[in-house]
C-alpha cells in the first residue's frame, strides 16, 4: 500500500498532539520526522510505500535529525 507524504504529515502531527501530553518526547519525536520529512519531500504529494516510510524513519534517526 502506498500514501501521500502529506497524508504521512497529517498522520504524524494528529498522533503528535495526542501524545504531548502523554509523551511528549514521543511527540517531538514526530514533529522532527514531519520536519524531516518536509525537507526531503517538497512535492508532498509524492507518493511512498510503507516500507519506504519504515526505511525513512530509521534513517532520520541514524542522521539524528534536529
Amino acid at each position: 500500500m502506498d500514501c501521500k507524504v502529506s497524508m504521512v504529515i497529517k498522520s504524524h502531527l494528529s498522533d503528535a498532539m495526542l501524545e504531548i501530553g502523554s509523551d511528549p518526547e514521543q511527540a517531538g519525536n514526530r514533529i522532527k520526522f514531519v520536519n524531516w520529512l518536509v525537507e526531503m519531500f517538497p512535492d508532498t504529494q509524492e507518493r511512498v510505500t510503507e516500507e519506504q516510510l519504515r526505511l525513512l524513519w530509521d534513517e532520520a534517526w541514524h542522521q539524528k535529525i534536529s
